[in-house]
């Protein structure tokens, strides 16, 4: 029987082999590092969105329990009238009673709050005139005062006060909700106009304190 031998490659063959082998492993390789620096830059990407995102809220947060609001913010451009007078922004009416400012404390039954400062006391109903259910938040509803400056409500003050009846919540179509909002202001300032929102969003409804 013959024995039939393999040719040995040339020396030529060899090369060629190897090199397209080591060109195909370094094409594998690259893709594989832009695939995983993406995958990277992404996680990246999400990381800081998520921790922005949750600074903001943070700061939300913070800013509604203290009363915080900016200063020197222009009142909303939606409907003009007077405490005391019923107004409107989007799906929400507020009724609103007598403001009282100067208040040292502020009581709900055996419960009592003191301010840092002075309490303005404001009765304000509150009616979805809308067809869908609406949420009314702390942080859309503040005062401007007379020295250029901007609270919003004292809202740690009004959950030790009035428990449940605080804010956010949801109002459903037609319904009413009394609510009494706390401003906790600095001794010797005063409100000028009171400031309220439907939404983010709305224009706002502003009320000027006669």
């Amino acid at each position: 029987m013959k024995e039939i031998l393999a040719r040995p490659h040339d020396e030529r063959d060899v090369a060629s082999l190897l090199a397209a082998s080591g060109s195909l492993g370094s094409g594998n390789h690259q893709n594989g590092d832009k695939a995983v620096k993406g995958f990277l830059i992404g996680i990246g990407v999400l990381v800081l969105v998520i921790a922005i995102a949750a600074g903001w809220l943070i700061a939300q947060a913070t800013g509604q329990k203290k009363g915080i609001a900016s200063a020197g913010r222009k009142s909303g451009g939606g409907a003009k009238g007077v405490v005391g007078e019923p107004i409107r922004d989007g799906q929400f009416e507020y009724r609103t009673g007598e403001l009282s400012c100067g208040n040292p404390t502020a009581n709900q039954g055996n419960y009592t709050q003191i301010a840092d400062g002075q309490f303005c006391i404001l009765p304000v109903t509150v009616e979805n005139i809308g067809n869908q259910p609406r949420v009314l938040l702390s942080g859309l509803q503040s005062a401007h005062l007379d020295n250029g400056d901007k609270v919003g409500l004292d809202e740690a003050a009004m959950e030790e006060l009035y428990g449940e009846l605080v804010l956010p919540v949801t109002i459903t179509s037609g319904e009413k909700l009394e609510l009494t909002f706390l401003f906790d202001l600095p001794v010797g300032v005063s409100i000028t106009e009171l400031e309220l929102h439907d939404s983010p969003l709305s224009k706002g409804a502003t009320l000027t304190v006669r």
